[in-house]
């Protein structure tokens, strides 16, 4: 058969939508399987966090991350199978990463240092602390800043990254304090 001045086989045809269609079938069940053992390893990986006493915030987020990147390989993997090349996407990929990165470099070491925050505790809610020059009890600690009420009633929002820098100062850390009074005589 000719058609538009191409000899057409359709054995060839057949064989040709018959490969392409156990390609794409297969790519399918790679990224359905995939998925379904990114989760079960989250699953796993979240139950261990929990259990080495890791903070709820930082276990869901470490979840959400490592499932991120299981699903990325699922993908490419996929892709693969499909017969894409993966080297450019990767290429693209850790292009884009770095472009992100770079743009958003204060953020992400505020994310850092709250992960840092949460997981090594120098202070939890409730703490009366002094953090460079504000002192207040900590009312809220998310993974970007940390909020602080004053005796003034004010509410201090201080970047995770600057408390890190700083100096901080636990004054309900211990369970006693000192209190000097001078009395003058006379």
């Amino acid at each position: 058969m000719e058609f538009l001045g191409f000899t057409l086989d359709v054995a060839t045809l057949t064989n040709s939508a018959l490969s392409i269609a156990a390609k794409v079938m297969l790519a399918l069940l790679i990224f359905i399987v995939g998925r379904w053992l990114a989760k079960k390893a989250v699953a796993v990986a979240h139950r261990l966090m929990l259990r080495s006493r890791l903070d709820d915030t930082v276990a869901n987020f470490l979840g959400r991350l490592i499932y991120g990147l299981l699903l990325v390989v699922v993908v490419l993997a996929a892709l693969s199978k499909v017969g894409v090349q993966t080297t450019s996407v990767v290429a693209i990929l850790g292009g884009a990463a770095v472009a992100i990165g770079l743009s958003l470099k204060d953020q992400l070491s505020n994310f850092a240092a709250g992960i840092m925050i949460i997981t090594f505790r120098p202070f939890v809610r409730g703490d009366y602390v002094q953090i460079s020059s504000h002192t207040g009890t900590v009312t809220e600690i998310t993974l970007v800043n940390t909020h602080l009420t004053t005796i003034n009633n004010h509410d201090v929002i201080i970047p995770n990254s600057d408390i890190t820098t700083s100096a901080v100062v636990n004054y309900t850390a211990l369970p006693n304090r000192r209190v000097d009074i001078t009395i003058g005589i006379g």
